[in-house]
C-alpha cells in the first residue's frame, strides 16, 4: 500500500541516460582564457618596452579577425627609434590582451615591443589615453618627449636605474 514504484525498465533507462550524458558535459567544454596583467609602475612599463611614444590614431585596420593594426601620427617620442607614422599590431580581443577599443582621432601614449620589425602592444604594457596627467607620469620617468624630426633619445632605458636618473636629473 506504500508509494508508487517505477517499473524496472524506466529506472534502467534513466540511469543509462545519466551515464551517457555526464561525459558529454566535459567533451563540449573548452577552457576559457582571459587576459591577466601584473600591476606595474610606469617606470617598470617604460623599462620593459622597446619603444614609447605619443601619437594620434589615424587609422584602424581590423580586417583580420585575430589582429588589429593601428596607424599613428607620432607627436612625441619617449623611448626607441620610431618613424613619425608608426603602426602597432595587437590582438583583436581584449580577452587575448589586445587593445581592441582605441578610437580614431584620439591621442594615446603607446608602450610597444618589437617582434622582429613589427611593433606590438597589449593592454598589460601601459598604453593609455594621452591625458595631461598620464603624459606627466611618463615624462617623470623618461624626461620630455622628443619631436619625431629629432634623433631618438640617446638615454639607455635598458639600465635598471634609468627611471631614477630621469627623475633626479630631468
Amino acid at each position: 500500500m506504500g508509494g508508487h514504484t517505477r517499473p524496472r525498465g524506466v529506472r534502467r533507462l534513466a540511469l543509462l541516460l545519466a551515464l551517457l550524458l555526464l561525459p558529454l558535459m566535459w567533451l563540449g567544454a573548452e577552457p576559457a582564457f582571459a587576459c591577466s596583467c601584473v600591476p606595474r609602475t610606469v617606470a617598470e612599463q617604460v623599462a620593459s618596452a622597446s619603444a614609447v611614444a605619443e601619437g594620434r590614431l589615424v587609422q584602424r585596420d581590423d580586417s583580420d579577425p585575430q589582429e588589429v593594426v593601428y596607424t599613428f601620427s607620432g607627436t612625441a617620442r619617449f623611448k626607441g627609434d620610431l618613424s613619425p607614422g608608426f603602426e602597432v599590431h595587437t590582438a583583436a580581443q581584449s580577452a587575448a590582451c589586445g587593445l581592441a577599443g582605441l578610437v580614431v582621432g584620439r591621442r594615446y601614449v603607446m608602450f610597444m615591443d618589437r617582434d622582429g620589425g613589427t611593433l606590438t602592444a597589449t593592454i598589460c604594457g601601459g598604453s593609455d589615453s594621452a591625458t595631461p596627467a598620464y603624459v606627466d607620469k611618463v615624462e617623470a620617468v623618461t624626461g620630455p618627449g622628443t619631436d619625431f624630426g629629432a634623433p631618438p633619445p640617446a638615454f639607455d632605458f635598458g639600465d635598471p636605474f634609468a627611471g631614477w636618473f630621469a627623475l633626479l636629473f630631468a
